[in-house]
């Protein structure tokens, strides 16, 4: 898979520093960056923290970059050697097109699906496409993905990152990002969920592609814990606390119960939608057989909703763990919240 960014060299390390690699998870209101060093011995991750975001910033990736690279350079104890990044879905779009692998060249016609949906603005621009095996069998043996976001940025993001001193070496999407948090040894396709603020993002994943991408579905986490505020009369932040201390998990006692009450609604919805996923992908899928599903992102520090959903979805539901491809050193607890950063991280380091 390429980047939506041209290559960039490497940043020399810095005399006496302990060169990284900044895995950045860009979001709409804050950033996950997670921080690893390899040597001979093992990988590591040093640090990982989440960065808010001025809320005027939301709308503004160039500006969200260079708070970034502010707050790498003049707060993280840490020489940054170079970078991997991924988009906020917002700035990006997705189609998956039926494809032939014999007769389908893959920019050829990753271009026209471009000119098909863009028209005249295709020519501002830049896309990413990676082929996969059918999910659902269409009478096509393979899917051309094509993922692209505006020119501009793709272009400002990494040079307002290197602005900053720091090489933007991979500029990823969401979608293909979320695809590469890590599976256990062994299994086949699993269904990665990430809960945002504002909206969730469904990929199907196996050995690190993204095989079918559902982007942007409609779910606020940010909503359910606005309604879980407004019914205990407490601040959001607070709500944020009850929902990871008590959320819908029944042996956390009475006080589960009214906070799984508030945020019913956002339960159901989050059933609802990922039901209607794995309906989709049970379609015509003779010999493939999904995993699991995992969750990551904010909405999944909800304490007890991997539980609620298994109950309800008859498939194994996890939290995402913390990688095994590198000891987490930082100081900063592991969090499903880091799960995208870190696999950007690690699979920039194997680059």
């Amino acid at each position: 898979m390429s980047s939506l960014s041209a290559n960039q060299p490497s940043l020399p390390r810095e005399p006496g520093g302990v060169a990284s690699v900044a895995g950045i998870d860009l979001g709409s209101y804050a950033a996950k960056v997670v921080l690893v060093t390899e040597t001979r011995e093992q990988r590591s991750i040093v640090a990982a923290a989440r960065v808010p975001l001025p809320a005027e910033f939301a709308e503004d990736p160039v500006r969200q970059a260079a708070t970034l690279g502010q707050w790498l350079c003049n707060w993280c104890a840490f020489s940054v050697e170079s970078t991997a990044c991924s988009l906020p879905s917002q700035f990006t779009d997705y189609e998956a097109t039926p494809s032939n692998a014999l007769q389908d060249a893959s920019e050829d016609m990753a271009a026209s699906v471009l000119d098909a949906t863009l028209g005249d603005a295709a020519a501002d621009a830049t896309y990413d496409c990676w082929r996969t095996p059918a999910v659902v069998c269409d009478g096509a043996d393979e899917t051309l993905h094509v993922v692209w976001t505006a020119n501009d940025v793709a272009l400002d993001v990494p040079r307002e990152l290197a602005r900053w001193g720091l090489a933007c070496r991979v500029l990823e999407s969401a979608e293909s990002a979320l695809a590469r948090v890590p599976q256990e040894p062994g299994q086949g396709e699993q269904l990665v969920v990430d809960l945002g603020r504002e909206t969730a993002t469904f990929v199907l994943s196996d050995a690190g592609a993204a095989k079918y991408v559902r982007h942007r579905v409609a779910l606020s986490t940010g909503g359910a814990t606005l309604r879980l505020a407004e019914a205990m009369g407490m601040p959001p932040g607070a709500a944020e606390t009850m929902l990871a201390e008590w959320g819908c998990d029944p042996a956390a006692g009475p006080l589960a119960l009214r906070v799984a009450d508030a945020i019913d609604g956002w339960l159901r919805e989050l059933h609802f939608e990922l039901s209607r996923t794995l309906a989709y992908l049970d379609l015509g899928r003779s010999g493939q057989r999904l995993e699991r599903i995992v969750l990551c992102g904010g909405g999944s520090e909800v304490r007890g909703l991997a539980a609620w959903l298994a109950a309800r979805l008859a498939k194994p539901v996890v939290t995402a763990a913390a990688p095994v491809a590198a000891a987490w050193n930082a100081a900063e607890p592991y969090s499903p919240i880091y799960a995208q950063a870190a696999a950007l991280a690690l699979g920039e380091g194997q680059a």
